[in-house]
């Protein structure tokens, strides 16, 4: 998914080095960096424009929903990230009045944590997330 970048955003100019590390301006503010990171670098669909793959990472994410009114606010998160999702189950556990959500996801490591640190913070959530190695 490509993020279009607003006209008025100015991008300060940013460059390669030869060992591949990217060097952007310090006046370039980081929630300014990670909102268009994909416009900066060309960004799409998992590769950068000169071939260089970025590093994803499959991980489970594990839910367990302990307050039922939180149903809506989970699955709009997972909406919202729906791109990313490999697929998910979820079990209903009666006898103890709670909810299990297995979410599994193929993703950037900050995309990850930034959607598990937001499931982690609806109140009757409790998330844990597991990373695959490669």
């Amino acid at each position: 998914m490509k993020i279009p970048r607003p006209e008025s955003m100015e991008i300060p100019s940013i460059r390669r080095q030869n060992n591949g590390t990217i060097i952007f301006p310090m006046s370039l503010r980081h929630r300014d960096f990670l909102r268009y990171r994909n416009t900066i670098f060309g960004l799409q669909e998992g590769y950068l424009r000169k071939g260089i793959k970025v590093e994803t990472r499959v991980a489970l994410i594990g839910i367990i929903v302990e307050d039922m009114e939180a149903a809506e606010r989970i699955n709009t998160l997972l909406h919202e990230y729906s791109q990313y999702v490999i697929g998910r189950m979820g079990l209903p556990y009666r006898e103890k009045n709670i909810s299990i959500i297995s979410v599994v996801v193929n993703a950037e490591a900050d995309v990850i944590s930034t959607l598990a640190g937001k499931l982690g913070m609806i109140k009757g959530v409790n998330v844990k997330t597991v990373y695959s190695k490669k």
